[in-house]
């Protein structure tokens, strides 16, 4: 490093001292305003994006996976068990 970037950094760190910001305190600010601004650009993005003509979707391949995705559940939720008592079989056969 030159000594004119050293005597800088040694600015820099002194004003930032000053200034009761740290380390830390300066990683939370830039993470702070980085996610603001990707959440900013996303958002953008979005309402610049027509997203219902970027998904073509067929009335019936919708119905059949909805009617898939049922059944799964059911499946997968429902239990049935069947018992035959044969006391009231052999009263009532």
């Amino acid at each position: 490093m030159r000594v004119e970037e050293i005597a800088l950094r040694q600015e820099i760190r002194q004003m930032l001292n000053e200034a009761g910001i740290n380390r830390e305190t300066l990683r939370e600010m830039a993470q702070n305003t980085i996610k603001e601004e990707v959440e900013k650009q996303v958002n953008f993005k979005i309402s610049q994006t027509n997203i219902m003509s970027m998904v073509s979707l067929n009335k019936y391949e919708v119905r059949d996976a909805f009617r898939e995705a049922v059944k799964e559940q059911v499946k997968s939720n429902v239990k049935i068990s069947v018992n035959i008592d044969n006391e009231l079989c052999a009263n009532q056969c």
